[in-house]
């Protein structure tokens, strides 16, 4: 079996073929390859994140809020003695993209074109500068 973009159970347990882990990190030897992994190898990857994070996916999908009406506006450090910046990390957020094992070198560079064109636009305490 494999999903519409391709991605095959083997591109998902690959990186658990090549890197065997260390004693002292977990690691779960499998990642999916796009967002339809979850739903074609389900039991697969219910089973991994019931074990890594003790949920199930359908428990996850239910308790996620993106909305951003939940956003706070407070600091995390208003006396400014110990926060010198902040950077947020978003991955695996793009609907019809392929994930890092499987995509390409051309899917990486079509990706970082959306996301810095979705980026510039971005103004005011959003706005900042991209460094490739």
């Amino acid at each position: 079996r494999k999903t519409q973009l391709g991605v095959t159970l083997a591109k998902c347990i690959k990186t658990g073929m090549d890197n065997r882990g260390h004693p002292m990190i977990k690691t779960l030897g499998a990642i999916a390859g796009d967002e339809e992994c979850y739903d074609t190898f389900r039991p697969l990857f219910d089973e991994l994140i019931r074990e890594r994070h003790g949920i199930s996916h359908t428990t996850a999908l239910r308790a996620m809020n993106l909305s951003s009406n939940v956003l706070s506006s407070i600091s995390v450090d208003p006396s400014g003695r110990y926060v010198r910046s902040v950077q947020v990390r978003a991955a695996r957020n793009l609907s019809g993209a392929r994930f890092s094992p499987a995509c390409s070198r051309a899917e990486r560079r079509t990706v970082e074109r959306v996301l810095v064109r979705a980026l510039q636009e971005q103004c005011g305490p959003l706005g900042g500068k991209y460094y490739p």
